[in-house]
């Protein structure tokens, strides 16, 4: 990931945990000594910034395309700003009450 970037990524669960209300969010960076373009110490940000989640129940017919995909839930930091900002090795809490109920693309 780089700065200044936006990233979308998937999770599944096997099983059904029905609505989803809240998610706690955990971020750690992965510095490699072996790579030293992933070290980072003053110079750099080891945070990231999360502006929403969308949770959404995945098609039993085994469809993996993205046509027709519907958003369940989108949860949203309750902090100050429109974004959490997770700095490494800590949390955030995002919950379903959004201002804005349409998922940011």
């Amino acid at each position: 990931m780089e700065h200044g970037t936006s990233r979308s990524f998937v999770v599944t669960h096997p099983d059904d945990i029905g609505q989803v209300k809240r998610v706690e969010f955990y971020w750690e960076y992965d510095m490699d000594v072996l790579q030293p373009r992933s070290i980072c110490f003053f110079w750099c940000n080891d945070h990231l910034y999360v502006s929403s989640i969308g949770v959404t129940e995945a098609e039993e017919d085994g469809n993996r395309g993205k046509r027709g995909i519907q958003v369940d839930t989108k949860l949203c930091s309750q902090g100050p700003r429109e974004y959490a900002d997770i700095a490494s090795r800590t949390s955030a809490v995002f919950i379903d009450k959004c201002d804005d109920q349409e998922l940011l693309n």
